[in-house]
């Protein structure tokens, strides 16, 4: 899993015609983040989870929309929705791949 930090918190996974892993964002606090999908060309699955690492919401979001999350969340884990890899976060935040 590979963490956004600097630069590539603001673009994740943009410009991009496919991902093979899973892409991280800690926000440093349980919070709604306004996710985007614009200038991503495949679907997005997003995965929020609060600071125990619980999965709270996810959702698939299609090419070129915005997504805010529901219930607050600190860590947002971003993949290609296309693909069978799931990405999770363990006890604390640590992050597991499956």
């Amino acid at each position: 899993m590979e963490e956004a930090r600097g630069l590539k918190k603001a673009y994740g996974l943009m410009f991009r015609r496919s991902y093979q892993g899973c892409l991280l964002f800690d926000f440093g606090e349980e919070k709604r983040v306004l996710m985007t999908t614009l200038f991503c060309f495949f679907p997005i699955r997003m995965e929020f989870f609060n600071e125990r690492g619980e999965k709270v919401e996810e959702a698939v979001v299609p090419p070129f929309r915005f997504y805010r999350n529901r219930k607050p969340a600190r860590y947002v884990v971003e993949s290609d929705a296309r693909r069978r890899v799931r990405c999770g976060l363990g006890e604390r935040g640590q992050t597991t791949a499956q």
